[in-house]
């Protein structure tokens, strides 16, 4: 099976450099011209589904990538919940929230920010996913999602522990592509410009 990761298009929140997991404001123009460009591209890849993250970024990317598409939504691939952290810049959480800010950064695959989630939380649903992938006969398939959560779901497939999360990144408008065949997983493209 060989399964293609794209990253939902630029937002003003990447621009300025937000934490803002389940916020929305959909993507921006630049991002939507460059999606177009390269959408005969993907639909010419013929994928047997398609997986999108519910939330309107990844969705806006997948319909403008892939028109006319049927898109299966997940909320497995939905990006961390940041809770009280939604919306702010890192440098606004260490000075409105210090304690919450160092708990994060010493335990942060076990804290869970309040109204939030933790990093092990996301894992848990993203492992279930993978589960699900490795399970299925799918020949080629696309996932829209988000950074964090695609970069948990990579290391899943790959059997690399999660502790490795901050070793790998997903930019913006790229594309990456596992090879998964008999129970095997090589990363065969990593952030691939469109």
């Amino acid at each position: 099976m060989e399964i293609y990761f794209i990253r939902h298009g630029k937002t003003k929140e990447n621009q300025k450099r937000l934490y803002y997991g389940t916020m929305d404001s959909g993507i921006l123009q630049e991002s939507r011209e460059r999606l177009k460009l390269h959408s005969n591209w993907f639909l010419q890849q013929k994928f047997d589904k398609v997986y999108v993250s519910p939330l309107p970024r990844a969705v806006e990317t997948a319909r403008v990538l892939l028109p006319g598409e049927d898109l299966q939504l997940d909320s497995r691939l939905e990006e961390r919940h940041f809770g009280i952290f939604e919306g702010k810049t890192y440098q606004e959480i260490v000075s409105e929230y210090p304690q919450q800010a160092h708990e994060w950064e010493e335990k942060w695959m076990t804290y869970e920010i309040p109204k939030g989630e933790s990093f092990l939380q996301v894992q848990k649903r993203v492992n279930d996913f993978a589960g699900y992938l490795k399970k299925c006969r799918f020949k080629k398939i696309l996932i829209v999602s988000h950074k964090g959560t695609m970069i948990q779901l990579m290391l899943a497939l790959l059997g690399i522990p999660a502790e490795q999360y901050w070793k790998f990144t997903l930019e913006s408008d790229c594309y990456s592509k596992i090879d998964y065949f008999y129970g095997n997983a090589v990363l065969t493209i990593l952030n691939q410009k469109l």
